[in-house]
């Protein structure tokens, strides 16, 4: 067992994405979240991206992906992304903090990207990265599934909600009252009376 722990090292990491223009808040208490709290909430214009983190041991890749999938279903974020840590810090007696960042800049992580789409959850696979790569693989996956995905999604859902106002509203009894009404509590009489005397003239 490593003798620095997981929370440790994604405080560490959520100071380097920081550091790498990245909005991030590592293993923070989130109000609302409850024990629900992600190791590393990250936002990119927006958009809620969670990191999930461990050491690699075995099943660890299988409980992140499930991790993941929980968040999105959950609402809790549009892209989560899993994060295996491929080393430990058996050869140190006492690891500082400058100990635990100088090892994730050297070794990296291995980073698995998950995003909601159209068609449910997809997934990237798993890749190795360097942190600097990992702050661009947050980037590129916020810009991908925004302009492609969620963009879609949310005009479709736009366009549902929309035409399930207008049936609604058709379906008034009287509608002819209720919008004499609120032309009035709006000041539109006013001006529709006005033009028309205008047009009169």
């Amino acid at each position: 067992m490593s003798v620095v722990g997981e929370e440790t090292l994604n405080v560490v990491l959520a100071q380097l994405l920081l550091k790498r223009g990245l909005k991030t808040l590592g293993e923070a208490r989130i109000p609302g979240l409850g024990l629900r709290k992600p190791d590393i909430l990250i936002l990119v214009n927006g958009v809620k991206v969670i990191l999930e983190g461990k050491y690699r041991r075995s099943g660890a890749r299988r409980e992140l992906e499930e991790k993941c999938r929980e968040r999105i279903d959950e609402g809790l974020c549009e892209i989560c992304i899993s994060v295996e840590y491929p080393f430990s810090f058996e050869g140190f007696l006492h690891p500082t903090m400058e100990d635990v960042e100088r090892v994730l800049l050297k070794r990296g992580v291995v980073a698995n990207i998950a995003w909601i789409s159209a068609e449910g959850i997809k997934t990237s696979g798993w890749v190795s990265a360097k942190i600097d790569d990992l702050a661009t693989l947050v980037r590129s996956s916020y810009t991908s599934i925004v302009s492609e995905d969620l963009l879609g999604r949310a005009v479709m859902s736009l366009d549902a909600s929309l035409k399930e106002a207008t049936d609604r509203v058709l379906e008034i009894p009287r509608i002819d009252v209720l919008i004499s009404r609120l032309k009035g509590a709006m000041g539109l009489l006013e001006v529709e009376l006005g033009r028309r005397e205008r047009e009169g003239e």
